[in-house]
Parts: C-alpha cells; structure tokens; sequence
C-alpha cells in the first residue's frame, strides 16, 4: 500500500537505446560513467497527494531490465535506496 509498482515492456528497443556505448561503432562497453547525462526528469506531485514510493520495471527487447526507484526522502535515503536495489538485482540473496 502506497506503492506504485509499474512492470513496463519496451519491445522495441534494446539497453543501446538509453545507454551509450564506449566507442561509436557500437563495439565498446556500456558507458556507464555517463548514464545520467540524459534529462529523463519526470515532474512529481509536491503536496503529499501522490505514491510514496514509485517502482518501475522496464523490461527490455535484448532482456535487459531498467529499475527505476522514486520515494519521499522521508522514507528513504541514498543509502538505503543502493540496499534496496543491490537486494532485488542479487534476487534477495544478500549476507
């Protein structure tokens, strides 16, 4: 409750499409370094009238999946935001 959980299909594009590679000829690594150089901003609701917490899934056409993470700072910090995510992509497996 107070969640909202998206599970997103991008049929048509491939993990290439957000993220930049090394090399222009397509050949290099992901250029992770420069992931947020893209505005992907998205406007939210200031007067406590939205989801405390977003989630999104966007499953990908090469299998790749972009998780997307949105909450009040009131109930989740950086910190807490990196545990959550390094916890769903090692499928819950943590020490």
């Amino acid at each position: 409750q107070g969640v909202l959980f998206t599970d997103a299909r991008c049929s048509d594009q491939s993990l290439d499409y957000f993220i930049l590679r090394t090399k222009e000829d397509g050949d290099g690594e992901f250029d992770y370094g420069n992931i947020n150089a893209s505005d992907l901003d998205v406007p939210v609701a200031r007067d406590w009238t939205g989801p405390m917490v977003s989630i999104q899934i966007t499953r990908l056409r090469c299998g790749s999946v972009i998780l997307s993470l949105s909450a009040f700072h009131c109930l989740m910090d950086a910190q807490s935001a990196a545990h959550f995510m390094n916890a769903w992509a090692s499928g819950g497996k943590t020490p």
